[in-house]
């Protein structure tokens, strides 16, 4: 009797904490933010960016940038998309160079800084980066483009520290 009540409490409770498990999942979040519903994408990836989960600080930044569930915020999205940048999440890599090209989030337009976040991005396969790279190419020096280009060859995305 007591193994049958055991076997009866699992069939209840095991598919609950899945479903709570799956709540927190990456492509469950994406497909609620898809869904347009933001504030509940918004609590599980704030929750992932708190581990230091790169695609979750960069969705944090995306939501914030578009003002989708929050308050739109350029200077909070910005570093978001710096922080999973230096990751090496190309997509955040691009979005940081798209702000810094355009002064947004920023106190202005820094070219060297946008050039730098997306050859880094092209490093990570970011083909939109590749298009904008020369709009911000034009406005440095060759010198600071050569600079830029060699310290980017030597760069390596950081290790997320994870949470203890």
């Amino acid at each position: 009797m007591m193994k049958k009540i055991v076997l009866l409490l699992m069939m209840i409770f095991l598919p609950l904490s899945a479903k709570a498990e799956d709540r927190f999942s990456m492509s469950y979040l994406k497909k609620t933010y898809e869904e347009g519903k933001y504030l509940q994408a918004w609590d599980g990836f704030y929750n992932l960016a708190a581990e230091n989960i790169p695609e979750a600080i960069y969705y944090v930044g995306v939501i914030t940038f578009w003002g989708q569930g929050q308050p739109q915020n350029y200077p909070y999205a910005y570093n978001r998309f710096v922080t999973a940048g230096k990751y090496g999440f190309a997509e955040a890599l691009y979005m940081e160079g798209v702000m810094e090209l355009w002064g947004m989030g920023t106190k202005k337009q820094n070219y060297p800084k946008a050039y730098e976040s997306l050859l880094k991005a092209e490093k990570q396969g970011h083909e939109k980066a590749t298009v904008l790279k020369p709009f911000a190419r034009e406005h440095i020096t060759d010198k600071e483009a050569k600079m830029i280009e060699d310290d980017v060859k030597f760069w390596k995305p950081e290790v997320p520290r994870q949470p203890k």
